[in-house]
């Protein structure tokens, strides 16, 4: 994604999250 590498893994926490 656009922005640092934390982001991506941020998102991608998220996403774990909700799914």
């Amino acid at each position: 994604m656009i922005g640092s590498k934390g982001h991506c893994i941020y998102y991608n926490f998220v996403f774990a999250s909700l799914f």
